[in-house]
C-alpha cells in the first residue's frame, strides 16, 4: 500500500507546476486537484493499513497552528464570499507537506519527487511554448508576454525558479546519466520559459536560484562550475532569435525598477495595505479578504504583507515559526542536500517578495520536501568529503534539533 501511496504522490507533484493549464470542467477542478485528492485518501489508507502514524515535527504542528488560525478568520473576515474558497485553497495546497513526511521517508523516495517536479516543469515550458507558437499572448498583458493557458506570468515564472536548485543538484550531483541530462535540460528550458514571461521577478529569481551551480562543487574544474554559462546562453540565443524585442527591453528595467521605481506600481498597492494594517493588526481582516479589507482593487503582490494585511500579527508570526523549522530541517542536512535545499529557499523568500503565494501548492510541497530531506529515515552517506561544502547558515557539521513535539 505504501508503494501505491507513494506512485499517487509522485503523480501530484508531478502535476503541480502545470496543474492549472488542464482543468477537468465545472465541480472537478484541474488535474492537480484531483491528483492531490487522490494523493491524500492513498496516504490516509496506507496509514490506516500500517497502522502507524509518522510522528509529526514542529513544522507540521505550527503549519496546523496556521492552518486553524486562517480558518477561523471566517467569523471575522471583511469578505464571507471570498474566505471560504481561499480556506479551501489553504486546506487543499497545504495538506502535500504531510503526504510528503508520511509517504516519502527515505532519501530514494525525495529524488524521485525532485525528479517528478523538474519533469512537471518541463511540461509547464512546454505548454508555453505551445502558447507562443500560436501567438497568443498571456491575459491582461500589455506587452508580448507569453505563458502557459490558465498561469498568471510572473506566477509561471516563480514556478520556474523554485525548479532551478533541484536541477542544478541533479545536473550536477546525479550519479545517473539520464537523470544528469534531464536537469540540464531542464535549466535550459527554465531560462528559456522565464524569459517568454518577460517577469522581471523570474529574472531575479533566477540571479539566485542558478548560484546553486556552482556552489554545489567549490573544488571541481572550471568547466564543472561554467555549465550555466552554455545552457543559459542558448537559452537567451534561442529567445533573442524568436521573441520580441519589447520583452528584452522590460527585462531591461529590472534594476531600475528595484533601485527607483514602483516595481510595476506594486508599492502603491503595499503602502495601501500599510495604511490598512493597524485597524485589524491582530488577526487581520480574514484569509482571501485582502481587496475588501484594504479596499485596493489589486492583490496584494507580496507574500508577507498578504500574510500580515489578512491574518494579522498572529498569522505572521506562525508563519516565520514554519519558517524558523524549515531552516532548523536544514542544518540536519549533509553538506550538498544542505546547500541545494538552502537555495532552494531563499529563491521562495526572494520571489515571494512579489507574489502572491501563502496557498499555493508548490510552496508547501517545497516546504514540506526540505523539512522532510531534513528527517530522512535511516540517511544513506554516499558523498566523499572532497564534495561537501558548506553552506550559508550551517557548520561544518549539521546540527540536531528537535524533530518532532508529537
Amino acid at each position: 500500500m505504501n508503494r501505491i501511496a507513494f506512485a499517487c504522490l509522485w503523480l501530484f507533484v508531478f502535476t503541480i507546476p502545470w496543474e492549472m493549464s488542464l482543468q477537468l470542467g465545472a465541480g472537478i477542478g484541474s488535474i492537480g486537484r484531483v491528483a492531490g485528492l487522490i494523493a491524500l485518501v492513498a496516504a490516509v489508507w496506507a496509514v490506516g493499513a500500517n497502522g502507524r502514524l509518522r510522528r509529526l515535527s514542529a513544522f507540521h504542528i505550527s503549519a496546523i497552528a496556521f492552518l486553524l488560525l486562517v480558518s477561523a478568520s471566517l467569523f471575522w473576515t471583511a469578505d464571507p464570499i471570498q474566505s471560504p474558497h481561499i480556506i479551501r485553497v489553504y486546506y487543499q495546497s497545504m495538506w502535500v507537506s504531510w503526504i510528503v513526511w508520511e509517504v516519502a521517508r527515505d532519501e530514494r523516495r525525495l529524488s524521485q519527487l525532485r525528479m517528478a517536479f523538474v519533469l512537471g516543469e518541463c511540461v509547464l515550458v512546454s505548454l508555453t511554448l505551445q502558447s507562443f507558437l500560436n501567438g497568443r499572448i498571456a491575459e491582461r498583458a500589455k506587452e508580448a508576454r507569453f505563458a502557459a493557458e490558465g498561469w498568471n506570468w510572473n506566477d509561471m515564472a516563480i514556478m520556474l525558479v523554485l525548479g532551478i536548485p533541484f536541477a542544478c543538484f541533479m545536473a550536477v550531483k546525479s550519479e545517473n546519466l539520464w537523470e544528469r541530462w534531464l536537469g540540464r535540460i531542464s535549466l535550459f528550458l527554465a531560462v528559456l520559459g522565464i524569459i517568454l514571461t518577460s517577469s522581471r521577478t523570474g529574472l531575479v529569481g533566477i540571479a539566485v536560484a542558478f548560484l546553486t551551480l556552482p556552489l554545489l562543487k567549490p573544488r571541481s574544474s572550471t568547466a564543472t562550475k561554467l555549465l550555466a554559462v552554455p545552457l543559459v546562453a542558448a537559452a537567451v540565443y534561442a529567445a533573442v532569435l524568436w521573441l520580441p524585442a519589447q520583452t528584452f527591453q522590460r527585462l531591461g528595467t529590472t534594476l531600475g525598477e528595484i533601485t527607483y521605481g514602483t516595481m510595476d506600481f506594486r508599492t502603491s498597492i503595499w503602502k495601501v495595505g500599510l495604511l490598512a494594517f493597524p485597524e485589524h493588526w491582530l488577526v487581520g481582516v480574514g484569509a482571501g479578504a485582502w481587496i475588501a479589507g484594504t479596499g485596493n482593487f489589486y492583490n496584494a503582490h507580496n507574500m508577507y504583507l498578504e500574510i500580515l494585511v489578512e491574518d494579522g500579527i498572529a498569522g505572521f508570526v506562525l508563519y516565520l515559526l514554519i519558517l524558523w523549522f524549515v531552516i532548523g530541517a536544514i542544518r540536519r542536512n549533509r553538506a550538498a542536500d544542505r546547500l541545494v535545499s538552502v537555495m532552494l529557499l531563499i529563491a521562495f523568500l526572494v520571489c515571494a517578495i512579489a507574489g502572491h503565494w501563502a496557498q499555493m501548492p508548490a510552496t508547501w510541497f517545497v516546504l514540506g520536501w526540505i523539512v522532510a530531506r531534513g528527517h530522512v529515515e535511516n540517511p544513506v552517506h554516499t558523498a566523499s568529503r572532497q564534495d561537501e561544502v558548506t553552506a550559508p547558515m550551517a557548520g561544518n557539521e549539521p546540527a540536531v534539533v528537535n524533530s518532532g513535539w508529537l
